[in-house]
């Protein structure tokens, strides 16, 4: 009796197996974090309960850090220096996308100081990678994989850098800003015992059983603009209020939504042109 072994390499903090057919693995995936040092990548995962790419459209969404986190925050709670504060001063950016061969670069941008303009660049990669701009990119590099469970559930997994400590945006008195949890990579997440069964691992406490703990009073008057407390919380919340599956059919997209749209056009062609001749 054989057991099949697959080829396999520890990068990035996680275990990778190549589970193709070719006889020699394609090249490893040169991303980003790469550059790092290994002592520096951290790995998070989160236990979404919705289907994988209504989560990895989140990401795809790149004018909703200006609202869901900063909604209630006003832009002079910032240090001038703080490039944060330009997501509030301009809520509704502008926005250029530009196809690659494995996927999509996309890229809101904002007046900032007089004669600067504040940009925002991501990448997504086919099938389920992304790398948003979660923070300046001289502090915070990161790597996000949509991994589906099954048709219902996903596993996000986020490989991101720790070289820097404590680079999420403060207000000008050194304290956080509210609602987005403190500082650190949980940022306001805290996790469920994990179980052995298959759907058991990486759940968050605030989920949509309990309404994610949702404080009306915060919301109310405590520059909180969704009353969840913890970005990674509220990222869960606005995916799987959706439902398991949410249904498309009722959407109206807007212009902000050209990402998602032009990356459901790609992966439509992609399904079709491996439907014709498995490519």
């Amino acid at each position: 009796v054989h057991s099949k072994a697959y080829p396999a390499q520890d990068r990035y903090g996680c275990v990778w197996i190549y589970m193709g057919a070719r006889q020699v693995p394609p090249p490893f995936p040169d991303f980003e974090v790469a550059s790092l040092p290994a002592d520096k990548i951290g790995v998070r995962m989160i236990h979404h309960n919705c289907n994988w790419m209504q989560a990895l459209e989140n990401d795809l969404d790149t004018s909703h850090f200006g609202f869901l986190y900063f909604g209630a925050t006003d832009p002079n709670w910032f240090n001038d220096d703080d490039p944060s504060r330009w997501l509030c001063a301009e809520r509704q950016p502008e926005f250029l996308y530009e196809e690659t061969p494995a996927g999509m670069m996309y890229a809101s941008y904002r007046p900032a100081h007089p004669g600067q303009t504040y940009w925002r660049l991501g990448h997504y990669l086919v099938p389920f990678w992304v790398f948003p701009p979660a923070g300046p990119i001289q502090h915070l590099v990161i790597a996000k994989a949509y991994l589906p469970l099954d048709d219902e559930n996903t596993m996000v997994i986020a490989m991101h850098s720790t070289k820097t400590p404590g680079t999420m945006p403060a207000m000008k008195n050194g304290q956080p800003i509210p609602g987005l949890g403190g500082f650190g990579a949980n940022r306001g997440a805290e996790y469920l015992p994990n179980t052995t069964d298959w759907l058991g691992r990486w759940r968050l406490t605030k989920s949509i059983d309990n309404d994610f703990l949702l404080d009306r009073e915060a919301q109310r008057s405590g520059g909180v603009y969704s009353g969840i407390i913890g970005i990674q919380v509220q990222d869960t919340g606005i995916c799987e209020s959706m439902g398991r599956i949410t249904d498309r059919t009722f959407e109206r997209l807007a212009a902000s939504d050209e990402t998602i749209a032009r990356t459901r056009r790609k992966l439509i062609r992609l399904v079709q042109q491996h439907q014709r001749d498995k490519d």
